[in-house]
């Protein structure tokens, strides 16, 4: 249908271009007694006017197309530009290294003076607790990178979605039903998600948390007791080159007894890579 189209506009226009100058040629040649008919242009007048008329057509019709072709010429090379950037992925491998350590508050109050900035480089997370807890422990956590990217540099990272669960033991916290799922608990992250960065060498960094919890509760209890604990969490990756990546992470950690937390395992996987604003 879309060429059938096609064909008669290119038709129309044709025998508009050809028959108007004929209609004005017979029209010139014939003297039709009406007052109102009677032109005081030559045929040639008529004629040259036509061929104005044509012309500016014309230049419009180029101008779009020139537009037209510029904006399409636009299109492919910022497509071959994000192809490009996407391809400059960074890739940050969480390592098989872990360090925690706790400190024991008097008092709730301390949440007040760290929840709204970085605690000494480290992002903050607090467990949901009530109006009633009276004092709070607080776990310093170091999570060690290696970045694994040559072509770009990191211009910042974010924190999202911190979560931790364990694994269905003895020794572990259950649910009130009975059932052997992991119990996952999800912290809330301060307002301020960026993540102070410690470089060890140029590839390699390491960022710390510090997690406020009440004593025995959700978060006190998967870390001292000897059940097996998994963090998840996702880190947004800003590079210079204007490429956010999306990245998940899982950290299974164990605990002996000696009270030493060993990594069991790690997983590193690509959520999403995207073209962003350079304000960002």
């Amino acid at each position: 249908m879309k060429k059938i189209l096609k064909v008669l506009l290119i038709i129309f226009i044709i025998m508009t271009i050809i028959l108007i100058p004929i209609v004005i040629n017979i029209l010139f040649k014939y003297d039709f007694n009406i007052w109102w008919l009677e032109s005081e242009w030559s045929a040639g007048d008529a004629l040259n006017f036509y061929a104005g008329i044509l012309s500016f057509g014309g230049t419009i019709i180029l101008g779009v197309v020139s537009i037209w072709q510029t904006k399409k010429a636009n299109n492919i090379s910022e497509q071959l530009l994000k192809k490009d950037l996407l391809e400059s992925t960074d890739f940050i491998q969480l390592q098989n290294k872990f360090e925690a350590s706790v400190k024991k508050n008097n008092d709730s109050k301390i949440t007040w003076s760290a929840h709204h900035k970085l605690d000494y480089g480290a992002n903050v997370l607090i467990e949901p607790y009530d109006n009633n807890v009276e004092k709070l422990n607080e776990y310093l956590i170091k999570l060690y990178f290696a970045n694994s990217s040559e072509r770009n540099h990191i211009k910042k990272i974010e924190l999202e979605h911190f979560m931790c669960g364990q694994d269905p033991d003895e020794g572990g916290l259950f649910w009130d039903d009975g059932s052997d799922s992991p119990i996952p608990l999800g912290l809330d992250i301060d307002i301020i998600k960026e993540v102070h960065l410690n470089w060890i060498s140029n590839n390699e960094f390491y960022t710390q948390f510090k997690v406020y919890c009440e004593p025995d509760n959700c978060f006190d209890s998967m870390m001292k007791n000897k059940v097996n604990l998994c963090f998840i969490f996702q880190l947004n990756i800003y590079n210079f080159s204007g490429i956010k990546t999306e990245m998940l992470y899982k950290l299974w950690i164990s605990k002996d007894k000696k009270c030493n937390y060993n990594v069991i395992n790690t997983n590193s996987t690509i959520k999403e890579n995207k073209v962003v604003d350079d304000n960002q």
